[in-house]
């Protein structure tokens, strides 16, 4: 699975799906993981969700076109992660992610007072939730 200086499955178990251990992050999102946390000065990330397989996703009630899901055409891995970075509300998170020069080519989802989603999906969306 891929992995980077700050997160690695061994030490970050959400980054693979919860329910089967299957997945992980693409190295576009660990790129954009990396980059929050160099933002926030070495905050602690936590990642609150990251690869989930299509059961669990569907047992949370996500559709199976997220950008969550991992199978085994996409190589397992998400294209999407769920995070919340201490000291530092999910507004503070989604400003930081749209001072990126590729943020044209983010999903960002603002949940007030829970968790910011990022997701690599090649082109702008937007949402509260």
């Amino acid at each position: 699975m891929n992995e980077s200086r700050h997160f690695k499955q061994a030490t970050d178990p959400m980054l693979a799906c919860p329910c089967c251990g299957k997945g992980g992050p693409s190295v576009a999102v660990l790129m954009i993981l990396e980059y929050i946390k160099d933002y926030f000065n070495g905050a602690t990330v936590h990642v609150t969700s990251c690869g989930r397989c299509i059961p669990y996703n569907r047992s949370i009630g996500s559709t199976d076109g997220s950008q969550h899901v991992v199978k085994e055409e996409n190589n397992w891995t998400a294209e999407a992660v769920d995070i919340v970075v201490d000291g530092h509300t999910p507004e503070d998170v989604r400003m930081a992610l749209y001072r990126l020069p590729y943020a044209h080519l983010l999903g960002i989802g603002y949940y007030r007072d829970e968790f910011t989603h990022i997701d690599a999906r090649g082109y702008a969306a937007r949402w509260d939730g």
